[in-house]
């Protein structure tokens, strides 16, 4: 009997402890059910509010008024994917709005901010942080066989004291060369002050650069080539640019300025194409979106690179344009003289990288 008892509490127990656990279980499905549908609303909430406040600043900022209709459409068609489900997260939202409206303006984005853990923060850098802690954008400067300066420049930082010296590094390392090689592939752009000190080395005198243009308000801001250490200009240098369909921006205004004022020859890729400046907005929804509120105007074309490039003046791949443009550069060098230092350097280094 002792064995049957004994073995009947120990049903009893675990019977108990099952039903107890299973309880537990439900009322904790129950709770996290509730838990995630309150989130889930909530979140819903925000990102419709979000699209809200986000159509009334693009009608009162953005800078190319004919296209705001599409912008609007984007909008509805992510309010409804909101509301039918199709999206229930900020990330997707971001994401969605992000390729929808680089259809119309490739200057858009939207993104999820929030407060970073370490390792978030890194990921996040901004990029003007990034210009700075990488020699304000001036990554690499050699003088080429053939007495070529070539310079990598993956950004135009800001003007401040520590940028501007390290452009006049830059160019003062590259004082004595007979042509110039800058490699625009990987820029992104940046501040329009820097291409206006970069621009200034390679002018006599001062230049109207493209100006620019805000709808807001209304006015233009005149931006010209800065007047430079006079020593340092160079205003009859051969001049190349090499360039990629990842070419943005700031990079892109550098090369269409200098294009057609007949100062430089762009060799390389179509460019990305974008023209209109941004400026961020920070939504308490959780959105930071960068709205185009303004234009490029360059003074000679009347007009800008927007959703069409730069066209390249010669117009190889990306991975050819390096080889392609210092050929030129020796080829200009070389001339039709074979008695001079310069032409004779020229004309072996020909040779030597099989220029054609």
């Amino acid at each position: 009997m002792q064995a049957i008892s004994h073995t009947y509490n120990d049903d009893f127990i675990n019977n108990g402890s099952v039903n107890l656990k299973k309880n537990f279980v439900r009322i904790f499905n129950v709770f996290f059910f509730v838990f995630c549908s309150s989130a889930q609303a909530s979140t819903k909430k925000d990102m419709l509010q979000f699209l809200d406040l986000f159509s009334e600043d693009a009608k009162s900022v953005y800078v190319l008024e004919g296209k705001i209709e599409s912008i609007e459409g984007i909008i509805e068609v992510a309010a409804a994917s909101i509301s039918t489900g199709d999206i229930t997260d900020k990330e997707g939202l971001a994401t969605l709005l992000t390729n929808e409206l680089a259809k119309v303006d490739k200057h858009f984005s939207v993104s999820v901010y929030q407060s970073f853990d370490s390792e978030q923060e890194i990921a996040s850098e901004s990029y003007w942080h990034r210009l700075r802690r990488k020699n304000s954008g001036f990554q690499s400067i050699q003088i080429l066989e053939g007495n070529i300066g070539f310079l990598n420049l993956t950004g135009f930082d800001k003007v401040n004291a520590k940028s501007m010296k390290r452009a006049k590094i830059a160019m003062t390392f590259m004082s004595d060369v007979d042509s110039i090689i800058i490699d625009l592939r990987e820029n992104r752009g940046g501040s329009p002050d820097m291409v206006s000190v970069l621009v200034g080395y390679f002018f006599e005198n001062e230049v109207e650069l493209s100006r620019i243009y805000e709808r807001a308000s209304d006015t233009t801001i005149e931006f010209a080539s800065e007047q430079v250490t006079k020593d340092l200009r160079r205003p009859q240098m051969p001049l190349y640019l090499l360039t990629s369909n990842d070419t943005f921006s700031a990079a892109e205004a550098f090369s269409y300025d200098l294009q057609h004022y007949e100062k430089a020859i762009v060799v390389g890729e179509r460019t990305g194409g974008g023209a209109n400046p941004i400026r961020t907005y920070l939504y308490d929804e959780g959105f930071a979106v960068a709205i185009p509120y303004a234009k490029a105007i360059n003074p000679v074309t009347g007009s800008n690179w927007e959703g069409v490039g730069v066209k390249p003046d010669v117009e190889v791949s990306a991975a050819k344009a390096f080889k392609k443009a210092y050929c030129l550069a020796l080829k200009d060098q070389a001339g039709n003289s074979l008695t001079t230092p310069k032409s004779l350097d020229a004309k072996r280094q020909i040779v030597s990288l099989n220029c054609g």
